[in-house]
């Protein structure tokens, strides 16, 4: 009797109870699923972050070069004097061109184009700038030399949900043309 004691005593310390290995199970299954929503959260907000970059890139480029080539113009011939926000500009620039940026609400995107003097037509018409969820032109000033631009870019980004949502950036400024 004291053998088979002294195996049972023996093989009892070499195991794990059952209680050991359901706790030891629960710890290695919340520890995975916590390393889980790390990474996947982690890839989530790198998603957004890169769609918020590409989005403020998209932004500065259009505002840069639209500003460059109002201030660089000589005339404003629509909107005139202080009209309402309209969603188009058009102006003559240096080299005597007659150009119209206008917005297209449904594509989200604001072309450029040139008039041509004799038939009234656009032509060459080419998309600026994507991802435009708002757009205004209000013409202000003496001599309508000055316009103030109003652009909102936006990019739609997947939350946390699954739930689309979309994400602004408003850009608002005061051009002043300086050749007359």
């Amino acid at each position: 009797m004291s053998s088979y004691g002294l195996r049972s005593a023996a093989s009892r310390k070499c195991g794990f109870t059952v209680i050991e290995m359901v706790v030891v199970s629960i710890i290695f299954v919340l520890l995975v699923g916590m390393l889980y929503n790390l990474l996947f959260f982690r890839a989530k907000s790198e998603v957004e972050m890169d769609s918020s970059l590409d989005l403020h890139k998209n932004a500065r480029f259009a505002i840069t070069k639209l500003i460059k080539e109002l201030q660089e113009g000589r005339e404003v011939l629509s909107p005139i004097g202080g009209a309402p926000s309209e969603q188009h500009v058009i102006f003559v620039n240096n080299c005597d061109d007659i150009v119209v940026y206008k917005y297209n609400k449904t594509q989200k995107k604001l072309y450029r184009a040139l008039v041509d003097e004799v038939t009234g037509t656009t032509s060459n018409e080419v998309e600026f700038a994507a991802g435009v969820e708002d757009c205004s032109f209000v013409v202000r000033g003496s001599f309508n030399k000055m316009i103030e631009v109003f652009l909102r870019f936006g990019v739609n980004v997947k939350g946390f949900n699954q739930i689309d949502s979309t994400k602004t950036y408003d850009i608002t400024t005061c051009v002043y043309m300086r050749n007359f």
